[in-house]
């Protein structure tokens, strides 16, 4: 058995999710790329974030908060034992968890992709009021 980790980001005014990357080893070199992308995803969208909200997890190093910085995205680090200050997202991995990845036995990295993929398009769909795609079977 092996550990993933998804790095996933949630706009909250629109609840749009950007699933970042996921890996098995989730080191500081991953991190830092995954930043670099973040940023450069943050400058496709039509304004920056006003603040980008994140826990005390140490796989967050401080080259990670530089690449933001550094790209003008602000940073918050949330306080100790607070994951209701991280509502949304908590909500969000708790959502993919019973809907989604309860219901699998997971087949290694390419299959987790699949599945959180068809999650987020699921998720996007379900928000953009197409609820009937996915209540009934062809």
């Amino acid at each position: 058995m092996r550990r993933f980790y998804v790095l996933v980001f949630i706009h909250i005014g629109s609840r749009r999710v950007h699933v970042a990357g996921i890996t098995n080893r989730a080191d500081r070199d991953w991190m830092a790329q995954r930043a670099r992308e973040l940023v450069a995803y943050f400058q496709r969208q039509s304004e920056l974030p006003r603040m980008v909200f994140r826990d005390r997890d140490v796989r967050f190093t401080k080259q990670f908060d530089a690449i933001l910085k550094s790209a003008g995205v602000p940073m918050q680090k949330l306080t100790a034992y607070s994951p209701n200050l991280n509502a949304y997202i908590e909500r969000w991995i708790q959502s993919i968890k019973h809907e989604c990845l309860d219901h699998f036995v997971v087949f290694g990295e390419r299959h987790l992709r699949y599945l959180v993929n068809e999650y987020v398009d699921y998720y996007r769909e379900f928000l953009s009021g197409n609820r009937s795609v996915y209540l009934t079977k062809p």
